[in-house]
């Protein structure tokens, strides 16, 4: 079970083609989610004497993106695109807390710093619908779904996203018609 999240980035992209580009930067982003205990598997020898019914998560996260670009639609205002690759997942900071069914009351919470990094653990698929402004300014909302790879942080979670970026897009190098 997820709960609303946010980030913010910086991304660049060099087109390759008229139809064809590749996505780079860096994005910070919080993600928080409840989960049922038996989802969550560390890495670990510690043993709960009795196991939490819940975990609640949130995590502190570098998201760096590789994605390829396809423009599918372009007139002279609007465009679409569709996007796929991989993200590298920098954990900065995984905060969890348990409860607990019944009078047990075990450990509360357990922080973790700096400890798992994900190497293109996770694959990001979306769409951009791109508004031109003028020929330097656009802005865009990206619809994307991010899928994990791998076990994603300290409890190796198979956590998915979904969501909708919106941007302000600058074009630097763009040549004079």
């Amino acid at each position: 079970r997820s709960s609303l999240s946010g980030g913010f980035g910086i991304e660049a992209t060099l087109s390759i083609s008229k139809k064809l580009s590749v996505t780079t930067g860096a994005v910070y982003a919080k993600k928080i989610y409840d989960s049922d205990f038996s989802l969550y598997n560390p890495n670990t020898s510690y043993v709960f004497r009795n196991a939490p019914s819940n975990i609640h998560a949130n995590w502190d996260v570098i998201d760096i993106p590789l994605n390829v670009n396809y423009k599918v639609f372009e007139n002279r205002k609007n465009s679409l695109s569709v996007s796929t690759g991989l993200s590298s997942y920098l954990m900065l900071k995984e905060k969890y807390n348990y409860s607990y069914d019944g009078n047990y009351q075990g450990p509360q919470a357990y922080e973790v710093r700096n400890q798992n990094q994900h190497y293109l653990g996770v694959a990001n698929v979306g769409l951009e619908f791109q508004h031109k402004i003028n020929e330097k300014l656009s802005i865009s909302a990206k619809p994307f779904m991010k899928l994990p790879l791998t076990g994603i942080g300290y409890g190796n979670s198979r956590l998915s996203s979904t969501g909708v970026a919106v941007s302000v897009n600058m074009n630097l190098f763009k040549k004079g018609n």
